[in-house]
C-alpha cells in the first residue's frame, strides 16, 4: 500500500497538470486522443449506494460456530484435552454435513470473534460417579442477534464413543427441528 500511494499521487498530479492547459499534439500511430478531465462527484457516489432496508430479515439458513468444549467436571482432575478436541471436531463436522446450517465452523477460543449467528457451547459436566466411560455433555445454543439461549440440554450415556454419537444425533435432531424449515 505504501508503494502504491506515491505512484497514485504522482499520476493524479500529472493528470491535473495535463488537463489544466495546452494539449500536446502528437503525430503517428500512437497519437494521444483528447480526453476529458476526471471528476468525482459526491452525488454520483451517493446514487451507487443501495442501502438495505432495516426491516428486511434474512430467511436463509444461518451459520453456526462450535466453541471449544468447556471443562465442568467435578471430583477429578482435568479431562483429556484430546477428548474435548475430538468432541468439538465431531460436533462441527456432523452439524456441517447435516445441512441444517449454511456452514459450521470450530472456534479456537470461546470468545473468538466470528460471523456466525448460532453459537454452540458444549461442556463436559460431572461429577463422574459412573466411571471413565460415562459421558455427560451439556450443550447450550445461543443466537447472537437476539441474545437469547434457544437450547440448553444435557446428553449422556455410557461408553464415550457410543454416548458421543447418540449425543450428536440427538443434538442434530433438536437443532434440525428448530432451524430447518
Amino acid at each position: 500500500m505504501r508503494s502504491i500511494l506515491p505512484i497514485l499521487v504522482t499520476a493524479l498530479f500529472l493528470g491535473a497538470c495535463a488537463s489544466g492547459g495546452s494539449r500536446i499534439e502528437r503525430t503517428g500511430d500512437f497519437a494521444e486522443k483528447p480526453t476529458r478531465p476526471f471528476k468525482i462527484s459526491g452525488a454520483s457516489i451517493g446514487r451507487i449506494r443501495n442501502p438495505i432496508d432495516a426491516s428486511e430479515e434474512y430467511k436463509g439458513p444461518k451459520t453456526a460456530a462450535v466453541a471449544p468444549v468447556a471443562e465442568k467436571q467435578y471430583g477429578r482432575g482435568p479431562s483429556d484435552r484430546q477428548l474435548r478436541a475430538d468432541i468439538q471436531r465431531k460436533l462441527q463436522r456432523q452439524l456441517d454435513r447435516s445441512g441444517i446450517f449454511a456452514g459450521v465452523v470450530a472456534l479456537d477460543r470461546s470468545d473468538e470473534g466470528n460471523e456466525a449467528e448460532v453459537i454452540i457451547e458444549p461442556a463436559l459436566i460431572g461429577p463422574l460417579p459412573y466411571g471413565e466411560d460415562h459421558l455427560e455433555l451439556r450443550v447450550r445454543v445461543t443466537e447472537k442477534t437476539r441474545q437469547r439461549v434457544v437450547l440448553d440440554e444435557r446428553y449422556e450415556g455410557d461408553g464415550q464413543e457410543h454416548a458421543l454419537k447418540v449425543a450428536i444425533m440427538e443434538l442434530e435432531d433438536d437443532l434440525g427441528s428448530r432451524y430447518q424449515r
